[in-house]
């Protein structure tokens, strides 16, 4: 499987669409960037309200970006790295060169962790960068890393579980085009539930769109308030990915 993480990741380094894509990901972000002129946001004790350009600051650009805009950023790793093979029609030229399904399946979702993590990684660098440039660094205290770092690592693992319900798609139907539109529709379809339907408890563990919003409304210690999403995302990864194994090992290539 590490020569198949391995391969893959060279295919991808090589792939001119890729970097074409991540370079308009990180315009885009720069452009939001300089064009917030008013934002609020949660660092440590108290929340800073920027009322000009110049108020923008390096570690107050980080956290405008992480946002749920972060969803649809990792759109296009579905369609290149999940999907890459299943859009090519080379997924059988793969398996039959020694690669089993179960390091296929995930091997390729390891490849696609990494380099979600590390394009996020990239969108708060830029981001601080251009923050830094209009306003300066922005730094109080220490409880804006150690939020900061909170944001970070929950926001990957809401995406995470939301790309892990497009790879359930994707090896349901072979189709990424489908899978594209399971990773935007599915976490709207459970937002509109728990709104609709207030009663059923259960939901607030599936809103990964409600909790990409609500995690910047925490802190690192008030991240209970948050937990059930938390929960929710942990399972579902696990089931999804587990499920998706089960159906890639009965089906014919």
């Amino acid at each position: 499987m590490l020569n198949f993480i391995r391969a893959d990741l060279y295919r991808l380094s090589r792939s001119k669409s890729f970097w074409i894509t991540e370079g308009i990901i990180l315009l885009l972000v720069i452009l939001s960037v300089v064009s917030n002129g008013s934002v609020g946001v949660t660092l440590g004790d108290s929340t800073q309200t920027s009322g000009g350009l110049t108020e923008m600051t390096g570690f107050l650009a980080i956290q405008t970006s992480l946002s749920s805009m972060l969803l649809y950023y990792s759109l296009p790793l579905v369609m290149q790295v999940l999907g890459s093979e299943y859009t090519k029609g080379t997924m059988k030229n793969i398996i039959t060169v020694g690669v089993s399904k179960p390091a296929y399946l995930f091997g390729k979702f390891l490849v696609y962790a990494l380099v979600l993590v590390l394009q996020i990684v990239a969108i708060c660098v830029v981001s601080f960068v251009a923050g830094t440039v209009i306003g300066g660094i922005g730094y109080n205290d220490l409880s804006q890393i150690e939020n900061l770092l909170y944001y970070f690592v929950s926001f990957v693992l809401i995406l995470l579980a939301t790309s892990s319900f497009a790879v359930l798609v994707l090896y349901l139907t072979k189709n990424t085009a489908v899978s594209v539109l399971a990773t935007i529709f599915i976490p709207m379809a459970f937002a509109i539930a728990r709104i609709s339907l207030p009663n059923w408890k259960f939901l607030e563990y599936l809103d990964f769109q409600g909790g990409l919003e609500m995690v910047t409304m925490t802190t690192f210690q008030t991240w209970e308030t948050v937990q059930p999403i938390f929960i929710g995302s942990l399972i579902s990864l696990l089931l999804c990915l587990l499920a998706a194994h089960l159906v890639f090992k009965r089906q014919e290539l």
